[in-house]
């Protein structure tokens, strides 16, 4: 069978065509890592294998893709955020799991381990925060970024997203209560 050109259709990719994979992969690992490497902050290691991860996601899901949900790159950027956010909440897990096992020691074990200090609570913190993130969709994440990371104005805000204020400040509260409930959610 000759190797296919160009975009491959979402009946090749759910039938699991190998020529239609090969260029799907071809035209999209590199978005894709992309993705991953930005939101786990550049640990390239971390990165490669949450790639991997997504990769086979996508093919053991693939019959279950929707063309009338989205396109093919949209919904592999989508299982690529929620590997991420995956891959942070069993870290936050393991991590609950660990301090729980800390605790329950006698005494004197308990001594003997270190406890975590601020810096490292801060950064599972972070970590569940990131991991929210990833599951908002993009544009309530964008929101939440321009806001908190960035520091912009509703405002700017609106002027950049081509909306009002007053939508901006809607789409923007959603966003947060979004966040809060994943955050809450993690948390449990």
């Amino acid at each position: 069978m000759p190797r296919t050109t160009g975009q491959p259709t979402a009946d090749a990719i759910r039938s699991r065509d190998r020529d239609a994979w090969a260029a799907f992969y071809d035209a999209h690992v590199r978005d894709v890592y992309a993705v991953i490497w930005h939101l786990v902050r550049g640990d390239s290691a971390l990165a490669e294998e949450l790639n991997q991860a997504v990769w086979l996601s996508a093919i053991e899901s693939a019959e279950r893709f929707d063309p009338q949900r989205g396109t093919l790159p949209g919904w592999l950027i989508g299982i690529a955020r929620n590997q991420v956010a995956l891959h942070f909440r069993r870290r936050a897990m393991q991590r609950a799991v660990d301090a729980n096992l800390a605790e329950s020691q006698p005494a004197g074990a308990v001594e003997s381990r270190s406890v975590p200090d601020q810096a490292s609570l801060r950064s599972e913190q972070l970590c569940q925060v990131r991991a929210a993130l990833a599951q908002l969709a993009t544009d309530r994440r964008k929101l939440i970024e321009g806001k908190y990371v960035e520091g912009l104005s509703v405002r700017q805000l609106a002027e950049r997203s081509g909306k009002s204020a007053k939508a901006v400040e809607s789409l923007l509260q959603r966003a947060r209560t979004e966040l809060r409930r994943l955050l809450n959610n993690s948390a449990e």
